[in-house]
């Protein structure tokens, strides 16, 4: 009989409660993906306890960000793939730690329901602007602002993974104009435009909303800044649920302040929680959300395994691995 394959499931109690891989959630899977799970040798453990002796023989390797990644290819010298939950693997690079001829796969794709809702939110929140509003219902001022329909105006979206492509159907579910921005430029059927990110500069000022859905890489970071900001047309709207070290956020209070940018939903800061004493909480017209945009209590994990048990099936097959991470693009 063909050996199992032996998976070591790595689990974080720092972890909010919607991302604990508990024994229900994993049987519930394993029951929808019978014959990926029937595959496995599974053992699991909680916060490095014990991670050195069950990781010696694993070929599989399902963790968050924490586990104990030095010298790994000597204390797993059969690991052949590492799943982790979660889209951005930011925090995991650089990938000089994982060892040659390790897949290393995430999650993406579980966000896509909650994010096709946030973004409609936002789209919606920043066209009646309502970050106008509840800045002026803090201070108690009767300021009546009026907008336009939402049909007919341009998102521009700036980054096309699993996040833009959602946030382009929220889009065009309004009837919205959807200009696409990712690293190919290649066209995507969502989006009636698509660039490379060189044609950003370009493609600002025609926005009536900017939604910031990239990762952070060496090629994003710092890519929306002062000057980019002030090419936007007066009163635009951002949103950014992709990763705060995208935009300037110094540069966006200055101009919320102004009033040249007319409004901004943030999801990702630099230091999370927020600190009380940052000008974010009060900088007016902009609403921020605890970094919540896209994560379901309820289906987060049961999205994320039906996912690892597809590419279960796949690896066992010798098939190439779905949502495979870059190292050196980091997505």
């Amino acid at each position: 009989m063909t050996r199992k394959l032996r998976l070591h499931i790595e689990k974080l109690s720092a972890k909010p409660p919607h991302m604990h891989l508990t024994q229900e959630v994993y049987d519930a899977a394993a029951a929808r993906h019978r014959e990926a799970a029937a595959l496995l040798d599974v053992t699991s453990g909680w916060d490095g306890k014990d991670f050195a002796a069950s990781i010696k023989t694993a070929d599989i390797l399902f963790a968050s960000l924490g586990f104990p990644q030095d010298n790994l290819a000597e204390v797993a010298p059969n690991l052949k793939w590492i799943f982790v939950p979660s889209a951005g693997v930011e925090g995991f690079m650089p990938f000089d730690w994982l060892p040659d001829g390790v897949a290393f796969t995430n999650n993406s794709g579980t966000h896509y329901p909650r994010a096709v809702e946030y973004a409609a939110m936002s789209f919606l929140a920043l066209n009646n602007k309502l970050p106008t509003v509840l800045t002026s219902q803090r201070n108690a001022q009767w300021n009546p602002v009026f907008s336009s329909e939402i049909a007919g105006k341009t998102a521009l979206i700036f980054g096309f993974g699993q996040i833009g492509r959602a946030a382009a159907e929220a889009a065009r579910r309004f009837g919205m104009r959807v200009i696409g921005v990712r690293r190919s430029g290649a066209a995507h059927e969502l989006a009636d435009e698509m660039h490379p990110m060189s044609a950003l500069p370009a493609l600002l000022p025609g926005a009536d909303f900017l939604l910031i859905a990239a990762p952070s890489t060496p090629e994003t970071r710092g890519a929306i800044g002062a000057a980019e900001l002030d090419s936007m047309k007066p009163g635009a709207g951002i949103v950014n649920m992709g990763r705060s070290a995208v935009m300037d956020y110094d540069a966006l209070c200055e101009r919320l302040n102004s009033g040249h940018i007319g409004g901004a939903i943030l999801d990702v800061f630099d230091t999370e929680p927020l600190p009380v004493e940052s000008p974010i909480w009060t900088t007016p017209n902009l609403i921020v959300t605890p970094h919540n945009s896209t994560d379901d209590p309820v289906t987060y994990i049961p999205r994320s395994l039906d996912i690892f048990f597809r590419n279960v099936e796949r690896f066992a097959a010798g098939e190439e691995l779905l949502n495979l991470v870059d190292r050196t693009l980091g997505y």
